[in-house]
């Protein structure tokens, strides 16, 4: 994949994410922006390895392309919720989404 390819695969794959953590823990939308900023500096640490799991795996297995994808924007939502609960103190129930540690 060529350099634009892969940011715009980024970008659509941290576009899916945020809107994956807005809809898996709708207290975001009502936190703080510190709360709000954690969640998502969370989610861009994550990204890299995310992306090169991801990349690893369509290029494994092309036509689990959109499995991978969606797999992706969960194992970053998580990174973002786990961090939002973190900042809140809060025990943070995570066991619906997959662990891509």
């Amino acid at each position: 994949m060529n350099k634009k390819t892969i940011e715009t695969l980024a970008h659509q794959l941290g576009r899916t994410a945020l809107i994956s953590l807005l809809r898996i823990c709708p207290a975001i939308g009502q936190a703080t922006k510190e709360q709000q900023d954690a969640a998502c500096a969370a989610m861009r640490d994550h990204a890299p390895q995310v992306i090169d799991e991801l990349l690893d795996q369509i290029d494994e297995a092309p036509w689990v392309a959109h499995a991978a994808f969606s797999l992706a924007a969960l194992a970053l939502a998580q990174a973002g919720k786990r961090a939002f609960f973190q900042v809140n103190g809060a025990a943070s129930d995570t066991s619906d989404l997959p662990n891509q540690e």
